[in-house]
C-alpha cells in the first residue's frame, strides 16, 4: 500500500515559522516599562507584518482569494507609514518630532489606499483578476496595487535614507552600529520584495515571509546586543563641564537623545542640565556638603563632573 505523498507548501511553512516569532517580538516589546510613541509604532508596524505574512498564509493553505487579496493589502497599508514614523523617532528628526499633525500626514495616503483597497469589488483598480503569491502581479495587478507599491517604496527609501544619515554621521559608534542593523533589517525583505515582483527569484514563490522573519531576528539581536530598545544603564560622563567648556553650552547639542528636557530648555548650563535629570539633585546636594565653604569654588572647578545620563530609547548621549 503506497503512502500518501504530503506536499509541504513553502509559503505555509514560513507563515508557521514568522508569525509566532513576530507576536513573540510584539509582547516583549509591549510589555516594557517606560514605552514611548516609538516603540508603539513599532509595536503596530510588527503587528502590521504579522498580520500581513498570517493572511497570506492562510490563503496558500485555504486557498481564499479575500485573505490574500484585498485582506492582506489592507493588513499591510499601515506598515509603510509606522516604518517610516518609527525610524524617524529613532533617528531623531526635527521635523516628525516636533509636528505630530506632520506624523498624522503621513498616514493619509495609506489610509486612502485601503479605502481604496477595501472597495475593489466595486471598481477593481487593485485587483483586475484573483490575486495569488505563484503568478506573477502583472496577471492580477491593476493600478490601484501599483500606486500602493510607488508609496510604499517611497516611505521604505525615505526611512533608510533617514538610517544612512545616522549611520554616516552618527554620534557615537553604538549609533552607527544600530543604524547599520536597522539598514540591514529593511534591506532584507525589500529585495525579497523586489525581486517577487519583477520576477526574479526561480523558486516560484514569494520568500518576503522569511525575509520579515530574519528582519524579526535582527530586531531581537539588537535587543539583545545593542540596546536597540531600552535607554542606556548608566553612561558615566566625566570631565564634561571643563571639556565643554562655558555655562552656555546648548544642552541639546551636546545631549540630543536625553529623556526629560524638554524643547524650551536650549542655551542651559552643562552642569545645571545634569543637576535637573531626575536623580542627580540629591546627589549633587551630597557632592556639596562634602566640600568645605572655603575650596568649594575651586574643587567644583577642578574636579571632574560625574553624572549618569539616561538617554532615551533608540539613541545614546554624545560623548564628552
Amino acid at each position: 500500500m503506497a503512502l500518501p505523498m504530503v506536499v509541504v507548501d513553502p509559503i505555509v511553512v514560513q507563515a508557521c515559522a514568522v508569525v509566532p516569532l513576530i507576536l513573540g517580538l510584539i509582547t516583549r516589546v509591549a510589555l516594557r516599562s517606560g514605552n514611548g510613541p516609538l516603540h508603539w509604532c513599532l509595536v503596530g508596524l510588527l503587528a502590521s507584518i504579522a498580520g500581513w505574512v498570517a493572511s497570506i498564509g492562510v490563503t496558500s493553505a485555504t486557498g481564499s482569494a479575500r485573505a490574500g487579496g484585498t485582506l492582506a493589502l489592507v493588513l499591510a497599508s499601515p506598515l509603510p507609514p509606522l516604518y517610516l514614523l518609527t525610524i524617524a523617532l529613532h533617528t531623531r528628526v526635527a521635523a516628525f518630532e516636533k509636528s505630530p499633525a506632520l506624523c498624522l500626514a503621513s498616514c493619509v495616503p495609506f489610509l486612502a489606499l485601503a479605502v481604496l483597497i477595501a472597495t475593489n469589488e466595486h471598481h477593481g483598480l487593485v485587483l483586475r483578476g484573483e490575486r495569488s503569491a505563484l503568478l506573477p502581479p502583472s496577471e492580477w495587478a491593476g493600478p490601484g496595487f501599483w500606486a500602493f507599491e510607488a508609496w510604499t517604496y517611497a516611505y521604505l527609501l525615505t526611512g533608510l535614507g533617514f538610517l544612512l544619515h545616522t549611520f554616516v554621521l552618527g554620534p557615537t559608534r553604538d549609533d552607527r552600529r544600530r543604524a547599520a542593523l536597522i539598514v540591514a533589517a529593511t534591506i532584507i525583505p525589500l529585495a525579497a520584495h523586489s525581486a517577487h515582483l519583477l520576477g526574479w527569484l526561480p523558486l516560484g514563490y514569494p520568500v518576503t515571509p522569511g525575509a520579515l522573519g530574519l528582519t524579526a531576528l535582527l530586531i531581537v539581536v539588537g535587543i539583545d546586543r545593542l540596546a536597540l530598545l531600552a535607554p542606556k544603564a548608566v553612561r558615566r560622563i566625566e570631565g564634561c563641564a571643563t571639556a565643554l567648556g562655558r555655562r552656555g553650552t546648548d544642552a541639546h547639542a551636546v545631549f540630543p537623545g536625553v529623556s526629560g528636557l524638554s524643547r524650551g530648555q536650549h542655551g542651559i548650563g552643562v552642569k545645571r542640565l545634569l543637576c535637573a535629570l531626575p536623580g542627580q539633585q540629591s546627589w549633587h546636594a551630597r557632592k556639596q556638603r562634602s566640600v568645605s565653604p572655603g575650596s568649594r569654588s575651586s574643587s567644583a572647578r577642578s574636579s571632574c563632573w560625574r553624572s549618569s545620563v539616561a538617554a532615551a530609547p533608540f539613541s545614546s548621549a554624545a560623548p564628552c
